[in-house]
């Protein structure tokens, strides 16, 4: 995240594990995309449904 990269493309597994090691705060003021929601739910144990 300390880029100056303006697109950044990274799997909905790497996704979850930057907001896990670095926190939601860095992604403040991005828009972030996710192409494959089939990975998103509401369930309890979806990390990416939390977020």
């Amino acid at each position: 995240m300390e880029s100056n990269e303006s697109i950044i493309l990274c799997t909905h597994a790497t996704l979850r594990f930057a907001f896990d090691q670095i926190g939601a705060d860095a992604f403040n003021n991005c828009l972030i995309a996710i192409d494959e929601f089939h990975h998103v739910s509401s369930d309890a144990e979806s990390k990416l449904g939390n977020y």
